[in-house]
């Protein structure tokens, strides 16, 4: 468990390290949400610490830029050289490729496997029955056959 940081330390820390040079992850130091990234008040305001050191390192986003994404896949770096502004899609993109996107069963509130979403597609059973025998609404069924949903899986 960590210890609470003492007042001011957090963004002490960011400013002392917005010019940090070395290639390894910088991970944060201090208090961590639940899904994996730090959190850090700069001034009245909450926000993840990697967005406070981009901001700090790299300035204001260009328009339409509205992530902040990591080059080396680690929700816990700060690293400005590992952060830069990007747009979703891009930062999308970036999770694919690090494997750290919640789509699929990397979802927390996933309810069905890949397998299942596959024998769901290959299935001749009524979108009544597959909703009962996974325990999913019927909707559901409906937007897997027609791959509105879960529609990167082959």
């Amino acid at each position: 468990m960590r210890k609470r940081a003492p007042n001011g330390a957090p963004v002490k820390w960011l400013k002392d390290h917005a010019t940090y040079t070395g290639d390894d992850c910088l991970p944060w130091p201090f208090g961590m949400k639940p899904n994996g990234y730090g959190s850090v008040q700069v001034g009245t305001k909450w926000m993840n610490a990697h967005r406070a050191m981009c901001l700090m390192a790299h300035g204001e986003p260009a328009a339409g830029e509205t992530d902040v994404a990591h080059s080396c896949g680690n929700r816990a770096c700060c690293n400005p050289r590992h952060l830069r502004h990007a747009t979703r899609k891009a930062n999308e993109r970036d999770k694919l490729r690090h494997g750290t996107s919640a789509r699929g069963t990397n979802n927390g509130h996933a309810i069905l496997t890949e397998d299942a979403v596959r024998a769901i597609r290959e299935s001749v059973a009524s979108g009544r029955m597959l909703s009962e025998h996974y325990g999913v609404a019927q909707e559901t069924i409906s937007a897997i056959r027609h791959r509105k949903i879960w529609a990167w899986l082959h």
